[in-house]
């Protein structure tokens, strides 16, 4: 008999930035006791690995308010090397660790608002 695990609560959380430091993206997974496997894409879809240059991902652990925060850092070289004149989107997903069988979350989205800094004419 398969079991399977219902992943009810992904909460991305969506920020406005700049391209001129690291960035850190953060995806909360509640309503979890033992810690999911958190994957991440790219805005153009693609998949982000702990090999995937210019990204650092940590999936996180369970803390006492079952909530899993897992993080996604994007270093300014790669943001300077997007388009960032209007608003990108990273997604997470969580797949059960505990039960094998179960699918994995949809995707969520993660948007991130770029700021624009201009220069002031006196």
């Amino acid at each position: 008999m398969l079991q399977y695990s219902f992943i009810s609560a992904i909460t991305p959380v969506d920020m406005d930035a700049t391209d001129k430091i690291d960035q850190t993206l953060t995806c909360n997974i509640g309503d979890v006791t033992q810690a999911v496997d958190v994957s991440w894409k790219d805005p153009s879809g693609g998949d982000i690995t702990g090999s995937t240059a210019g990204y650092t991902m940590t999936q996180g652990t369970v803390d006492l308010s079952k909530v899993q925060k897992s993080t996604l850092t994007i270093t300014a070289a790669t943001l300077q090397g997007l388009t960032t004149t209007s608003p990108l989107t990273w997604t997470c997903a969580a797949k059960s660790t505990l039960y094998t069988d179960s699918e994995q979350s949809a995707f969520q989205n993660v948007v991130v608002t770029f700021l624009t800094y201009g220069k002031l004419v006196l």
